[in-house]
């Protein structure tokens, strides 16, 4: 059978050149400031939702909040700058819950961080509240802000330290100091525990922090340091870069893939094909999803930067313990579930006689591999940075 390699080709994202509010144009800032501080004061200065703080006694290091003002009008000007997304033809966002599918933006091949709080690590929320739908109390002056938020999503472990689920907020009451989500969490809900809220206008503080407005197809972004020196990528692509369906002897070979809202490579049946060498990065599902067949493989790749697994293998013969041959070898596979913290590993092997070897693992917020399979053959990685966030993740 001859074996058919495609190689040396760069595949990358659908780029969106984005036009900045304020690049290039220092006459029309997002924010006209025409105050100024006096001795004793904070004078504040909004757009939309979005608040900044200068004054006297500031410093402009600082983020511009009340509590850490600017110094001076200065380094408060043009911090975040807009985009209109509909000007330039980019209309389908994705919906803001369904983070695998929606719109993500890059800055120099990084992704940047959907705006929200705490910035880093997860906060403290309080009891539940009784009635028709799940409640719970905020113990943080913060949660202040969110009265008039829209399309707010939190992502906490509601109930247990090994599950995590992101579910969309309906209403802030200020007054009673009371969040209410959208649906109970599958694992059930005790007070007490941890969360994190984002897709926040109003909690962009820190450069590379950014919000959408997708009914006026608004982007905002407080840019990083070195912005922008390689461009601004937004994820268009609703599809893999690669899907291969009962197909043999195929070769990708050395490709450089990003920013889809999908799997980057889908392989389903077929045997031995190969993905090798490749360049897999800031996609917002898995880098590759092997699904059946027989000695389809993924060797030597860069898998970094993804919304779920690295790679998932599964396939053979449960029933009758065929093997199936489907292996990851040799690669480096490295911040991936970025979405979901809990039981996306880098590696996930079903099956039966599928294989895990010689793979370098680390920063991974829970799992490193994970098997639900018979027969399985996994060369532990070299243990590095392995479930930070969750717990309960066996070895």
């Amino acid at each position: 059978m001859k074996q058919t390699t495609i190689c040396a080709a760069l595949v990358c994202g659908i780029v969106a050149p984005v036009p900045v509010a304020g690049a290039g144009q220092p006459e029309e800032p997002v924010f006209p400031i025409r105050s100024r501080p006096v001795d004793g004061a904070a004078v504040r200065f909004t757009s939309d939702h979005t608040e900044l703080y200068v004054a006297t006694d500031g410093n402009d290091s600082a983020p511009g909040t009340k509590e850490q003002p600017f110094a001076s009008l200065e380094a408060a000007r043009g911090k975040v700058l807009q985009a209109n997304l509909k000007a330039l033809g980019i209309t389908e966002y994705g919906k803001p819950e369904d983070l695998k599918r929606s719109l993500e933006l890059f800055c120099n091949d990084k992704r940047m961080q959907l705006a929200r709080w705490p910035n880093k690590g997860f906060a403290a929320y309080g009891e539940e509240v009784e009635g028709p739908h799940l409640r719970f109390k905020y113990v943080d002056n913060r949660s202040d802000r969110w009265g008039q938020a829209e399309d707010i999503l939190v992502n906490g472990f509601w109930r247990v330290d090994w599950v995590d689920e992101i579910i969309p907020v309906t209403g802030v009451d200020t007054e009673k100091r009371e969040i209410t989500l959208e649906r109970n969490p599958g694992c059930g809900f005790s007070g007490g525990g941890r969360f994190y809220a984002f897709n926040l206008l109003e909690e962009i503080d820190v450069p590379g922090e950014w919000y959408l407005d997708g009914e006026r197809g608004i982007l905002y972004l407080w840019p990083p340091d070195d912005f922008p020196s390689r461009g601004v990528l937004v994820s268009l692509l609703q599809s893999p870069f690669v899907s291969m369906e009962q197909t043999s002897f195929v070769t990708i070979r050395g490709l450089a893939m990003q920013a889809a809202r999908a799997t980057a490579v889908d392989v389903a049946g077929g045997t031995h094909n190969l993905i090798a060498g490749c360049t897999i990065r800031n996609v917002s599902s898995s880098g590759v999803d092997i699904d059946g067949g027989t000695g389809n493989g993924v060797l030597g790749c860069n898998i970094h930067d993804v919304g779920l697994e690295g790679v998932e293998l599964s396939g053979g013969n449960r029933s009758r313990l065929i093997p199936a041959g489907n292996y990851v070898e040799n690669c480096h596979i490295h911040h991936f579930a970025r979405h979901k913290k809990t039981s996306q590993p880098a590696v996930q092997i079903g099956g039966v006689g599928n294989r895990a070897a010689h793979n370098l693992i680390h920063d991974a917020p829970h799992q490193a591999i994970s098997k639900i399979t018979w027969t399985p053959r996994v060369s532990l990685p070299a243990e590095s940075s392995f479930w930070p966030t969750g717990c309960d993740v066996g070895r």
